[in-house]
């Protein structure tokens, strides 16, 4: 149905995971913006953080992960985990992002 959007819902996420022949991770892309380096899973969360805010809108935040087939596995529990919350240090969990899903596989 038609109408002005809800300010409280964030647009769907995608984030791309492209591999090299090897299985390693070479480009990390949420939409249009690029993480690398050695932080690249740290500079993810972080950037997830800003826009989920205090965790309010973890529910309506959505991220859809599209990976290369050959991508190795711990790639993408890294960008789950990344992208999912984070522990605070008196023990609270803060949800950035409660729903996660896959694009279906790429062909190799």
């Amino acid at each position: 149905r038609a109408g002005t959007p809800d300010p409280n819902q964030l647009p769907p996420m995608k984030l791309r995971m492209r591999a090299d022949g090897n299985g390693n991770l070479v480009d990390l892309i949420l939409n249009e913006r690029t993480f690398s380096g050695p932080t690249r899973f740290q500079q993810l969360h972080n950037h997830i953080a800003s826009l989920v805010g205090d965790g309010s809108m973890a529910a309506s935040a959505e991220v859809e992960l599209d990976c290369d087939y050959g991508l190795k596995y711990e790639n993408v529990i890294a960008a789950i985990t990344a992208v999912s919350g984070d522990v605070s240090p008196d023990g609270q969990v803060i949800k950035l992002v409660e729903k996660i899903k896959f694009s279906p596989p790429r062909p190799q």
